[in-house]
């Protein structure tokens, strides 16, 4: 889950907004793996709970100010990547993957 702000881009998970230890990140591209963010925090989760938990903690790192027409404005961009894997079924080794 990562933020893009002041052109900038920062790990939502990882850190919070004015934080000493916010570290910035590189947004990369290769042949094989497409765009992709080397140092991008990943999560496995179990169920629907865990997913949102981390969500709701993104959303709360997420860089925010007031303006005329908004108290909690965002002033920046953000991006979730939600990768799915199915577990197999009973008796098969299939297992199903979808991003």
């Amino acid at each position: 889950f990562l933020e893009i702000y002041n052109e900038k881009v920062f790990d939502l998970l990882t850190s919070s907004p004015g934080s000493k230890k916010r570290k910035e990140l590189k947004i990369r591209q290769t042949k094989s793996r497409g765009f992709h963010v080397p140092g991008l925090s990943q999560f496995e989760v179990k169920n629907e709970a865990e997913m949102f938990k981390l969500i709701k903690a993104g959303f709360n790192n997420r860089s925010v100010s007031a303006t005329n027409y908004n108290d909690a404005s965002s002033r920046s961009h953000s991006m979730l990547t939600i990768n799915f894997q199915k577990s197999p079924k009973e008796g098969s080794s299939k297992i199903a993957q979808g991003k």
